[in-house]
């Protein structure tokens, strides 16, 4: 029996004769509690996030973390004594279909929900699930939008105006000293951070951005003028937040140029998905990253190999986040006194140095969580790490 399960009275000397007439209080509590101990009902988890699109790859990825994470979780007995249920849904990384998908989670009845891979796809979820007080810990929105709030969103990746911040050092230390920089618009609330990130620590440092150009992705987009804008500064290299698809264009407007400029892109384009678009044009990016899916550690080695016996592939950063995020949710649930959002969210609240397969994670009082990013180069189509 978890004693947490059950509310505990101090037995009195006496019954206060009132009590008598309500026998059926007692009863109700009784029963209440039992069940509540009894329960090996599963524990409900959504998962929403993007499957379909030119992005999917990073959902994708993001939810087999997961759900490796559920596997060893169940196997070992659960969370006291309940097995946990995912149940996923496309979010379409689209702002209007990530909440229907969430209003449909809710009232399925999720305790708690593991998803939503882009700023995009969480930027009016978000806002609902506070309001119903529903716990979301994503694996990689990394928006300075949502930091410095007391809220019910968690995430276990460090904000995004410090990817910018760190390809600005990689740029100064290359002896870069004149960029252009390019951001999608649809995504902006993750993007637009990049590049302001960038740009202060690139000046900070001597550094000059000369221009800076905005874009919608979508089917009529002209690569060719947007190259043509951004070169007519004469940079040394251009820094791009935007989806691998996009970097991936960008980089073969360039090679059809005889352009060789170094392309720097954040993380939203560090997915394999940038070879199959781009092939051998992409070979001069350089990418800011965080966990390391190859990294020399035995957690993230074995990590890495059980991922690729259950799903035929190799992890991405998305599938370590989407890992260590369920896990840490899991070690929030085992000490919550109760499975609702207050719960939940104070649990994830007092969680310091979790031990995450490359650095530990520990949550600030909001729900916030910094953790270092790296810079990759690529290299006969992987990526590399410098660290």
């Amino acid at each position: 029996m978890d004693p947490r399960d059950v509310l505990m009275i101090k037995p009195r000397k006496s019954v206060s004769p009132g009590l008598l007439f309500f026998p059926s209080l007692i009863t109700l509590f009784f029963f209440a509690s039992t069940f509540m101990v009894c329960d090996k009902s599963p524990i409900l988890i959504g998962v929403p996030v993007g499957l379909t699109g030119l992005t999917s790859r990073l959902g994708v990825k993001g939810r087999n973390g997961i759900q490796l994470a559920a596997d060893e979780i169940n196997a070992a007995g659960g969370i006291r004594g309940r097995t946990l249920q995912l149940l996923v849904e496309n979010d379409g990384d689209d702002a209007d279909q990530a909440l229907e998908t969430d209003k449909r989670l809710v009232e399925a009845g999720v305790v708690a929900m593991v998803g939503h891979v882009t700023t995009k796809s969480g930027s009016k979820a978000i806002p609902w699930l506070n309001e119903r007080k529903v716990v979301l810990i994503s694996p990689t929105i990394s928006s300075i939008d949502f930091s410095g709030k007391d809220d019910y969103f968690f995430r276990v990746i460090g904000a995004n105006d410090q990817q910018g911040e760190a390809l600005a050092r990689k740029a100064l230390a290359d002896g870069f000293t004149k960029a252009v920089t390019v951001y999608e618009e649809s995504n902006q609330r993750y993007t637009k951070s990049v590049i302001e990130g960038f740009g202060r620590t690139f000046a900070l440092g001597g550094g000059l951005s000369l221009a800076t150009e905005s874009f919608a992705t979508n089917a009529k987009l002209d690569y060719v003028r947007l190259m043509d804008s951004l070169l007519l500064h004469e940079p040394e290299l251009i820094v791009a937040a935007c989806s691998s698809f996009d970097a991936a264009n960008i980089c073969q407007e360039l090679a059809k140029r005889g352009n060789d400029l170094p392309v720097y892109l954040s993380m939203w384009a560090h997915t394999d998905d940038l070879f199959v678009f781009g092939g051998k044009t992409v070979e001069r990016v350089v990418a800011v990253g965080g966990s390391d899916p190859y990294g020399s550690g035995a957690a993230t080695q074995k990590f890495r190999r059980d991922y690729l016996a259950r799903f035929g592939e190799d992890p991405d950063f998305s599938g370590i986040y989407g890992y260590e995020a369920l896990k840490v949710l899991a070690s929030a649930l085992e000490k919550a006194l109760t499975l609702d959002g207050p719960g939940i969210k104070s649990a994830l609240l007092g969680i310091k140095d979790f031990p995450g397969l490359q650095t530990p994670i520990s949550f600030d009082e909001f729900g916030d969580c910094s953790r270092p990013y790296s810079i990759y180069t690529v290299k006969d189509g992987v990526f590399v790490s410098e660290d």
